[in-house]
């Protein structure tokens, strides 16, 4: 080889070393420049997964992150989409909680070895929490230790959070015989009764009323060769009051389903929490969805127990709510405190509805005020407000009190003693508790105001059976495709996306018939997008006859079925849109969801009833989209929001000494302000300009917002937008402004349907929604529904179930006092149902009526909560 190809070779040899050798020293300064990263402790459920809220500090990296969690980058990219695209300090992404410190995926379904475990057992994987044991696990389910260890011989005890354990149950020659008549976990069949009760059950209550309704459904048709008939009589299933025990869970084990907390679930088996948490070992308030909790036995009751729930009776009254009142008046009134009534109430909040019931606890009064613990800071005048009381008789009650009231402070309020229904003064005698009505799903007292004497009703035919037409989108066509086990999942599910309406309307009708002797005959057509099925029952006789119609769900065959409605004057509902024009030029259609326009008054007296003092700005997405709607609502708020704000010296001089980064002068909203003469005029007061500002993110950004907001007082942002992708970066960015700006969010016109909002931002903004519907899983009528649909149909209820129920019973509880030529009187009928309020008007005399109600409610410590309507409820 000649010299210059010998050169060449070291030459290249040489350069090899040195790019290995670069590369080498980069990784070394790129590690030695990452933060670490420290795994976060928040934990978040979403969609039935867990995952870890990790905030993004300076210097880390998506690889470094990804990799102290133990996961791919991708799998991060996955759920954090947005990351894709950089990361920022301070942002908040979800690590997904399944893979991180053990990297396990859910393992294959197989046998245990024969000889380690015995082959009579069915099998299902336990996913292990943290330090769990085998001897906790035979105690969850029931289960002999020796068992759980053959089945598993290589994992060692305490468990790694995220483990996958294999548990034994039943065995087979203990289950119970699989036949056509019963339901089966493979080749399951919706359309097929449930299976009967076991006679060992407790018994029910008697019936008030013994009246059946009469159901021609295509759900009785004879799809398999077992199903006899094409009639069904629904008779046998009763309705459940609130306060109805709940049947004692089979094997004395309870699953945790989405949204239950360890006080529901004690509450639903009549225990508490101490008995739960002593009959499972180490279990956590913080829940985890599929999580097995072992039920302690139950005492038979004796004579001492019978004796307290009779002086049960004798201890407590009931109060029913007024209009203006609200539960600090209430308290007041009977001198109880909140925590008391919360606790005599459970899932009672703030938010109270005109006839609802509250438990009062009867005790003598000696002192002359309630001990109030202050939950938040706020201010003297605005706690005396809530009270319904002037802030000169809160002073004269605390002498020592300020301007504020601070966070777990105590007050004295004081009392009212009226004339009306009071508390048990030393000089008075109990007055008896009210008897409950017969039991129902809904309470009649708290769900419906009765119509005024300007509205002329019909007195319906007491006897008279009501003919309701539901038509569904049931695909029965279909049907076989379930059966058959082929075909796309889309097919596959079409049957299945609307039963669960169809199941709530009939477990309502059945519990008007046995509460109120509703007499109803309800056929059930199958009316999809298909005109054509339409066209085929259009010219049925007993369909022109009817008194109400339900559906169908589209638009092209409701828009016909509507004009069939009028030409033989049936009032029709629609369930499901939104849009305005369905109800033009026919008086007989009814819509349920109200219109988005409809939000702009309820958010004005939203912010006029809770944040009168704030400055308000209204953020579009773009400068020309949706600029109607955005122009409106700030005509609304200009009409309900005083021009100018006027604020106190001594609570401007406050706010203004808390910002660390001010001087003794500075410009608070145009205004040069200067801190000393605020103290030496403390009893004066400032006023500001109340001007709404209206902005568009495409053209301002944030920019505007940060020159413009208040340091002084609240800043209320409005944000109207209906893309995922600005909802998602607007929340981001405002959420970075709130360490030096108090600001509040509130979003329109639809944000409760986007995902991937970190919750994070939404509780750091106090961030409040408008939506069609919210479902208080807390509340006792929603708990007696979910236990009825349970025992029902051996399923929890969904969306569609809630407002099928509801439906059926506010159009059909009408039906039964009104007649079906009173719809005018819809307007004068409001009613509180299970997942939203109905409030119908008519917007002109040639068009049907809408619903107008929004539910409102705000994110609060990592979970929603109801706020009452000031528009409908002042």
């Amino acid at each position: 080889m000649s010299n210059s190809g010998t050169i060449m070779l070291q030459f290249a040899s040489y350069t090899k070393r040195m790019a290995i050798l670069f590369v080498l020293l980069f990784l070394s300064v790129l590690s030695f420049a990452q933060a670490p990263v420290t795994i976060s402790q928040t934990i978040e459920q979403y969609n039935g997964k867990s995952y870890y809220l990790h905030r993004v500090e300076s210097q880390q990296t998506l690889y470094s992150i990804a990799k102290a969690y133990g996961i791919p980058s991708e799998a991060l990219l996955l759920e954090n989409s947005e990351a894709r695209s950089g990361i920022r300090v301070h942002q908040v992404l979800r690590v997904p909680v399944a893979r991180t410190n053990t990297g396990q995926n859910p393992p294959a379904m197989v046998k245990p070895d024969p000889v380690k475990a015995d082959e009579e057992y069915d099998f299902v994987y336990h996913v292990a929490g943290k330090s769990e044991t085998f001897r906790y696990l035979s105690e969850v389910y029931l289960i002999n230790e020796r068992l759980i260890r053959n089945a598993n011989p290589s994992i060692s005890e305490p468990f790694n959070e995220g483990d996958y354990v294999l548990v034994p149950i039943t065995k087979k020659d203990k289950q119970p015989p699989v036949t056509d008549t019963r339901f089966k976990r493979s080749g399951y069949d919706p359309y097929l009764q449930p299976p009967p009760k076991s006679p060992v059950n407790p018994p029910r209550k008697e019936l008030v009323s013994t009246t059946k309704i009469e159901t021609v459904s295509p759900f009785d048709s004879p799809i398999n060769a077992e199903a006899p008939s094409k009639k069904t009589i629904i008779d046998d299933e009763q309705p459940v009051s609130p306060g109805e025990v709940a049947e004692v869970a089979q094997k004395n084990i309870h699953i945790v389903k989405p949204k239950e907390t360890l006080f529901n679930i004690a509450n639903y088996y009549q225990l508490t929490q101490a008995e739960l948490k002593a009959a499972n070992p180490g279990i956590q308030d913080n829940l985890k969805v599929g999580q097995v909790l072992k039920l302690p036995e139950k005492k038979q009751s004796n004579a001492n127990d019978e004796a307290k729930i009779t002086s049960e009776v004798d201890t407590t009254v009931i109060h029913k709510v007024a209009k203006g009142e609200t539960l600090y008046k209430i308290s007041r009134l009977y001198g109880v405190g909140l925590e008391e009534l919360k606790s005599l109430n459970p899932g009672l909040t703030q938010s109270l509805s005109v006839g609802q019931k509250i438990l009062i606890p009867k005790k003598k009064i000696v002192d002359s005020f309630l001990i109030h613990k202050v939950e938040n800071r706020q201010k003297a005048r605005n706690l005396a407000k809530d009270y319904g009381i002037t802030k000169e008789d809160l002073m004269a009650y605390n002498p020592s009190l300020g301007e504020e009231v601070f966070t777990n402070q105590k007050v004295r309020i004081p009392l009212q003693k009226t004339t009306g229904t009071q508390p048990v003064w030393p000089d008075q005698k109990p007055v008896q508790k009210e008897k409950e009505s017969a039991p129902a799903l809904l309470d009649e007292g708290e769900t419906s105001t009765s119509i005024t004497n300007n509205c002329i009703a019909d007195t319906p035919d007491p006897n008279k059976t009501f003919k309701v037409a539901l038509m569904l989108p049931l695909y029965l066509e279909k049907v076989p495709v379930i059966k058959s086990q082929t075909g796309n999942d889309e097919n596959r599910l079409l049957p299945l996306r609307f039963l669960p309406f169809y199941k709530g309307f009939m477990l309502a009708a059945d519990s008007l018939a046995k509460s109120v002797g509703l007499r109803a005959e309800i056929k059930v057509y199958d009316i999809d997008q298909s005109v054509t099925k339409l066209d085929a029952i259009i010219d049925d006789p007993w369909l022109m006859k009817a008194d109400l119609i339900v559906g169908p769900f589209f638009s092209q065959p409701f828009n016909k079925m509507a004009d069939f409605a009028l030409n033989h004057g049936i009032m029709i509902v629609n369930p499901m849109s939104q849009r305005r024009e369905i109800i033009e030029q026919n008086p007989f259609v009814i819509k349920v969801k109200p219109d988005p326009t409809e939000q702009f008054e309820q958010v004005a007296a939203l912010i006029e009833n809770r944040y009168a003092d704030a400055k308000v700005f209204i953020y579009s997405s773009h400068a020309y989209k949706n600029s109607k709607e955005v122009q409106v609502l700030k005509e609304v708020l200009q009409q309900k929001l005083p021009a100018e704000v006027k604020i106190s010296n001594a609570d401007l001089s406050r706010r203004l000494r808390m910002n660390s980064d001010l001087s003794l002068s500075s410009n608070v909203e145009g205004k040069w302000i200067d801190i000393s003469q605020l103290q030496m005029n403390e009893s004066d007061e400032t006023t500001f300009n109340n001007e709404i500002t209206l902005l568009s993110y495409q053209q301002d950004s944030l920019r505007s917002f940060k020159r413009n907001a208040s340091i002084a007082r609240d800043n209320i942002v409005i944000a109207y937008g209906e893309d995922r992708v600005f909802a998602m970066e607007f929340l981001n960015k405002l959420n970075q402004l709130t360490e030096n700006l108090p600001v509040k969010l509130i979003c329109l016109p639809s944000w409760a349907d986007f995902d991937n909002l970190f919750n994070e931002s939404l509780l750091r903004l106090d961030a409040h929604f408008l939506n069609d519907g919210y479902i208080g899983y807390d509340a006792m009528n929603t708990t007696a529904f979910i236990q009825h649909y349970r025992t029902t149909y051996n399923t929890d209820p969904d969306q569609y179930s809630f407002e099928g129920f509801d439906i059926a019973w506010y159009f059909l509880k009408f039906l039964k006092q009104y007649g079906n030529s009173s719809i005018d009187c819809l307007e004068k009928y409001p009613m509180k149902l299970l997942q939203t309020h109905y409030h119908f008007k008519r917007p002109n005399p040639e068009s049907g009526l809408e619903n107008i109600y929004w539910d409102i409610y705000k994110f609060e410590n990592y979970s929603t909560i109801p706020i009452r309507n000031a528009f409908f409820y002042p």
